[in-house]
């Protein structure tokens, strides 16, 4: 298949925007944002896509023209800071407007033949619609295309008419529904487009020259060849050259000294047929060889070398071999077969003496032409067009295997009218290729178009090695033509001789159906079928939010947009599916049954019937007391006192020493900007607290500026001189280089004065010396006079940014502040004491008795019961939720169906047991809900996610157990199994769990369960982790700590944005916390160790000795988790190379892991990538994948973003695929928290065991690998 061109839209785009006060500023916004999706499809530059806009109501306004902005950015703040104008629409007078736009003044290149395009966005009905006509067809005249985009009340006659008769419109009935056609209509852009065809390519044409040809033929295929450059950007990367075969080899001219197209297609006219009698094609391609062979090749990363070979298919020697060979040299080969012989054979079989060949079948007659067409210029092929089979079909396959044998090519039957027994073709057809089951009719739509693909498929079989032409898609069926005039009557015809009587006539076909029967008697009735199951009940709706009893007002704007939901977990993405055609638009429906209104109280039942008489009680004894009271509003704020007097001021304090001044510190690297973050809800004031104590004495503050030089001070006495000491003996004077400078030695004592000798002459200035060592500070001299300030200085530079400050509360004492000043709070403190979101989920698989669902009803009564409900807006108590589960997973009550306690209880009250025959699958509900159930819980740094499973008995998959733990790990949620039975697969599973608070509670089902329910309330639901209890903690079970040596391979290529890298970065600090990192990596085996590298180089190619990886450190460099950060927020780099994982795998286990000394027993490599690897490194990474796994590695693969190939990732990660990949759609900050929080248990599952690497199902491929032989090691590799 030949690749697509890189398609460089040419167009100049003008916006035409309904702004009227119908549209409201909410779907203003809309219109706004399917504009900005037009812009980010394009490929926007002054010479590539321009864009314009103007918006109408009474009258058109220019928000800017074609030339004012060149950049998506740019084009994209214009358009998101406009605002709405109100008012009518105009929608001519806007259009008549529009014409301005296309002039050069304003930056439209129609005179370089850069198409336009007018994009009209409306929604109403036009106020000077008799005017549209006029308008469009003179636009439309200047060859600017017109878009019509229609909404809602927008008239669909207005809209045809500016896009004119044959061109499509859109309407969508909601202005939600421009998202829809964003896609359709920037395809329809694309096609209205130049496209310009830029190849980066050493292109060798190697045409036959052999008799076989012909003169004529030889002709066309140069003619073709020149047409062919002109559809390309022929520049400095694109070099041609030429060579002709026959049964001889000539080169016609060679890659280099083609200056222009003129002077190369002069070269193609004057090249001379060879007449050979032969055609040797793979002679021809070892010759070619030459032309892409050093130093007639660039080689350099975007130069493709490419072959096109024009040949009529029929070679005397062997091709295979020398296109392989080609093929191993990276040259693209591509075929043109242009001459094929074509045989057709017609049955006559039925007709009679003297009937036309066409007699009885019209369709072949009319159809024949245009097959003819098709084939007159597509090896020896045979088209039989036959009415059915007269011979047995034995005889008829032998008779087919005869011609194949004798080289016929193909062999295709196309059955006529009326035929019977044809479908027996299919044994005496061959030649189609995959289309052998596809049956031919003359009557088939396309059936010439049909045969000429089957014919192409046959040409290219026979001539080439691979298939070579890419087919275009049949397009969809254009608009039914009007019915054409009526013709005149012709004149009478002259009375024919009376004919012969003729022989009696064939049968003709079938007769239509009968007229329907009588209907028959009634039969007996049958009997009663048994009673079906009864089917499961359905998932209640989630109740409408309960609405505001107001007074009606009048008709204003639609309100904001709401705030964004929570993003819900990222799911596996699926490949894209084929787009489907559009369908027709349909019938407006029925209106819908009016919903239930949840906030109306019901009917008053009927009165019951007044009870007996109860008798009379004894007298009761005195109640204790009540309990006290509840804490009183807090009072008003006194009015403030009278200010106090000045105090006297405090002594000053003594000057400090002057500290030595330290070494200037390396400049660091500027940091990223930080996004900014959203401003904090504004606390309660506080209480003015009473007057502290006065505070002791603080240290000096910091030094101020130099001041001015002060006043000589007073010169002191002179002091007394000291001895003067010996003078040493002189050295014998050395020779060699200069010591290094000596330590200053201690001060001496002052010597003896002298006498005062004479004045002597002045010797010449010497060289500045060294800095002295600082003085000791002086007495403190008298205030200077204040000097004048001076100008101001122009600003610094900005410095680096500070250390995070600290809190002024600990996340502890803040939560207790709040509680003491917070309305919520008041009272005695309950349980619980977090806003809790908590999950009931109830065991209804088929061994689930009644008596244990009421058990199970009872316990969670009993747990709401005694749990404070959230009732209001405050974040304190609970909210509930209950599912049921057994294969499948069903809602019973949501988060938002009660907000009382009563209703609650009534509910709970009110579930009843249902029979089940489906088995259980506790792992799978425990995954429903972390991703459903969970998925609209608050969020909030103190929200608790409880999920409370009741278990009968073993699950069968543990699979999807383990799954469960590492996702709720990773999403805070804390699971509770109570369990009526045994199971030690959860056991299992909740050993991953570092923080040991994932709990199995066991209950004896005719036991008390009023000790367990104590154990839960404590240690689960009223759980406070500012005062932790260890009595809560799961035991912990002793055994030999297991370590990992893990190493990150991060991709570092061209695909990954700048933000994102860094955003990568800080995922991989953040994960070293998951690993307990050896204080000595290399000489013990205590601790884990991590490597991390880099893929890969810009300058790494496959089959060369360039490094695959950017090693930043392997296992032994560091030995803390500071240093590994350190090295990783300052000196990783993006490579933007390109990708090479598989390379970059086996680089790291032949020179990271097998080298490293005193190996961990486990293994891990942890892949982030984002996106699919390179072409020629796909079976490289497959190979080299399947063999880590069989030497014991466990694969975890990070996937991010939306580009990349699930087979491949398949066949990367470890098994079972749920463990070992995480599927990220976007490199956001919470989506790869949660990736970091999802390592933190895999490293237990790691260190436990819990999965076995290599896997069972691998263990057989694994034992044929070992035996046939070590790890794939690339070619000319350094290390092979």
């Amino acid at each position: 298949r030949i690749p697509e061109c890189k398609r460089i839209a040419r167009l100049d785009v003008v916006f035409v925007i309904d702004s009227s006060g119908s549209i409201g500023d909410t779907n203003y916004n809309l219109m706004k944002d399917f504009m900005i999706g037009l812009v980010n499809n394009s490929d926007v530059g002054s010479d590539r896509v321009q864009f314009g806009a103007l918006k109408y109501s009474d009258s058109p306004e220019t928000l800017f023209y074609l030339n004012n902005y060149n950049t998506k950015s740019a084009i994209i703040s214009a358009i998101q800071s406009d605002r709405l104008l109100g008012g009518n629409t105009y929608t001519a007078e806007a259009l008549k407007h529009s014409e301005s736009f296309f002039t050069e003044a304003h930056g439209s290149r129609h005179r370089r033949n850069v198409p336009r395009a007018l994009i009209v966005i409306t929604d109403g009905e036009s106020h000077d619609a008799a005017r549209l006509d006029e308008v469009s067809k003179r636009l439309r005249a200047r060859d600017i295309e017109i878009y019509a985009v229609g909404i809602k009340e927008a008239k669909t006659h207005e809209l045809q008419t500016m896009a004119g008769p044959n061109k499509m419109y859109y309407y969508v009935d909601q202005f939600e529904g421009l998202e829809n056609i964003t896609k359709e209509l920037s395809d329809e852009l694309c096609d209205d487009s130049k496209p310009e065809c830029e190849v980066h390519a050493d292109l060798v044409f190697l045409i036959d020259g052999s008799n076989s040809i012909g003169y004529g033929n030889f002709t066309i295929a140069k003619d073709f060849l020149k047409e062919l450059l002109d559809q390309i950007s022929y520049n400095q990367d694109m070099q041609v050259g030429m060579a002709q075969f026959s049964n001889t080899y000539k080169e016609e001219f060679p890659l280099h000294g083609n200056s222009n197209k003129p002077e190369l297609k002069d070269k193609i006219s004057k090249v001379s047929m060879l007449e050979g009698s032969q055609t040797f094609i793979g002679n021809a391609l070892k010759e070619v060889k030459a032309f892409f062979s050093p130093p007639r090749r660039r080689v350099t990363r975007d130069i493709q070398p490419m072959l096109l070979v024009i040949t009529d298919g029929d070679s005397h020697d062997e091709v295979a071999q020398p296109a392989e060979d080609l093929r191993k040299e990276g040259v693209d080969i591509y075929a043109i077969v242009c001459f094929v012989d074509i045989v057709m054979g017609f049955d006559i079989s039925s007709q009679k003496p003297g009937d036309r060949l066409f007699h009885g079948h019209p369709l072949l007659e009319a159809y024949l032409p245009k097959i003819l067409e098709y084939l007159i210029s597509v090896s020896t092929v045979l088209l039989i067009f036959s009415d059915g089979l007269d011979d047995e079909v034995k005889v008829l396959q032998q008779k087919s295997e005869e011609l194949r044998k004798e080289g016929l090519d193909g062999l295709i039957m196309v059955t006529l009218e009326g035929a019977s027994n044809f479908h027996n073709f299919q044994y005496i057809e061959f030649g189609k290729g995959s289309g052998y089951t596809n049956h031919l009719t003359i009557g088939l739509q396309n059936i010439a178009k049909s045969l000429f693909e089957y014919m192409a498929q046959t040409a290219e079989r026979t001539c080439c090695c691979v298939f070579c032409t890419c087919m275009r898609e049949e397009g969809p069926a254009g608009p039914k033509g009007s019915i054409g005039p009526k013709g005149y009557p012709g004149t009478s015809g002259i009375p024919g001789y009376i004919g012969d009587d003729g022989e009696p006539g064939t049968s003709g076909p079938p007769g239509p159906n009968g007229q329907q029967g009588y209907v028959g008697c009634r039969g007996d009735q049958g009997e009663k079928g048994q009673q079906g199951w009864r089917g499961e009940k359905g998932d209640n709706g989630i109740d409408g939010v309960d609405g505001i009893n107001g007074e009606e007002g009048s008709h204003g704007f639609p309100g904001p947009k709401g705030e964004k939901g929570y993003p819900g977990l990222p799911g596996i993405t699926g490949s894209r599916g084929l787009p489907g055609e559009r369908g027709p638009k349909g019938f407006q429906g029925d209106p819908g049954n009016p919903g239930v209104d949840n906030n109306i109280i019901g009917a008053v039942g009927p009165k019951g019937l007044q009870g007996s008489k109860g008798s009379r009680g004894s007298k009761g004894s005195t109640g204790p007391a009540g309990p006290k009271g509840n804490k009183g509003a807090e009072g008003q704020r006194g009015t403030p006192g009278l200010p106090g007097q000045k105090g006297t001021p405090g002594p000053d304090g003594l000057p400090g020493e002057q500290g030595f001044q330290g070494p200037q510190g390396e400049a660091g690297i500027p940091g990223v900007k930080g996004e900014k973050g959203s401003a904090g809800n504004k606390g309660l004031q506080g209480r003015l607290g009473n007057a502290g104590p006065k505070g002791d004495q603080g240290k000096p503050g910091p030094r101020g500026n130099k001041g001015e030089i002060g006043d000589p001070g007073e010169k002191g006495e002179i002091g007394p001189h000291g001895q003067q000491g010996m003078k040493g003996d002189a050295g014998t004077a050395g020779y060699g280089r200069p010591g290094r400078k000596g330590s200053k030695g201690h001060e001496g004592c002052p010597g003896d004065t002298g006498i005062q000798g004479e004045i002597g002459d002045a010797g010449i200035p010497g060289e500045p010396g060294p800095k002295g060592n600082r003085g000791k500070m002086g007495p403190v001299g008298k205030t200077g006079v204040r000097g004048t300030p001076g100008e101001r200085g122009y600003p610094g530079h900005r410095g680096t940014k500070g250390t995070k400050g600290l809190a002024s509360f600990l996340p502890c004492e803040l939560i207790e502040y709040v509680r003491e000043h917070s309305p919520c709070w008041q009272g005695a403190q309950e349980c619980p004491v977090y806003p809790t979101e908590l999950v009931f989920a109830l065991d209804v698989s088929q061994d689930t008795t009644p008596a244990i669902f009421e058990q199970m009803r009872e316990i969670i009564i009993t747990i709401v019961n005694n749990t404070r409900i959230r009732e209001s807006n405050c974040p304190v108590g609970a909210r509930v939720a209950v599912v049921s589960y057994n294969s499948n997973t069903h809602h019973l009550i949501r988060f938002s169906d009660f907000k009382s306690k009563k209703r609650l209880l009534q509910e709970l009250r009110s579930l009843s047991y249902q029979r089940s025959s489906s088995g259980r699958d506790i792992g799978g509900s425990m995954r429903f809900v972390a991703r459903n159930v969970f998925k609209r819980a608050p969020f909030g740094a103190n929200m608790r996610k409880v999920a409370v499973f009741f278990s009968n008995g073993q699950s069968a998959n543990t699979v999807s157990i383990n799954t469960a733990v590492l996702e709720f790990s990773a999403l805070d949620i804390l699971p509770v199994v109570i369990a009526f039975k045994n199971i030690p697969e959860v056991n299992r599973a909740f050993l991953m769990d570092d923080s040991r608070l994932f709990q199995v509670i066991n209950i004896h089902q005719e036991g008390d369960y009023t000790p367990a329910l104590q154990r839960f309330q404590q240690c689960i639901l009223c759980y406070d982790k500012c005062r932790p209890s260890t009595s809560c903690l799961r035991d912990q079970t002793s055994s030999t700590p297991a370590y990992v040596d893990a190493a990150f391979v991060l991709e570092s290529s061209r695909k990954v944005s700048p933000l994102e890298f860094v955003k990568l970065k800080d995922f991989l600090s953040q994960s070293l916390d998951n690993f307990d990192v050896s204080v000595q990596p290399e000489s013990t085996l205590i601790g884990d160790r991590v490597a991390v590298l880099s893929h890969a180089p810009s300058n790494f190619r496959a089959q060369t000795q360039k490094s695959p990886v950017k090693t930043e450190f392997d296992l032994v460099t560091y030995n803390s988790k500071e240093r590994m950060k350190r090295h990783i927020q300052e000196s990783i780099w993006q490579l933007n190379g390109t990708t090479a994982l598989g390379h970059a795998i086996q680089w790291t286990i032949t020179n990271v892991f097998t080298e490293a000394p005193n190996q961990r027993k486990h293994k891990a490599i942890f892949v982030i990538s984002v996106g699919e690897t390179s072409q020629w490194d796909k079976e490289v990474l497959k190979d080299v994948a399947l063999k880590a796994k069989c030497h014991g590695y466990a694969l975890f693969v990070l996937s991010l973003g939306h580009e990349y190939d699930h087979v491949e990732l398949g066949e990367l990660a470890s098994r079972p695929m749920e463990y070992h990949l995480v599927q990220l759609g976007r490199c956001h900050k919470a989506e790869l928290g949660y990736a970091v929080k999802f390592l933190k248990p895999f490293l237990h599952l790691l260190r436990n065991e819990i999965n076995s690497y290599p896997p069972a199902q691998l263990k057989r491929r694994c034992s044929n690998i070992r035996s046939q032989g070590p790890m794939y090691v690339p070619p000319n590799s350094r290390y092979r």
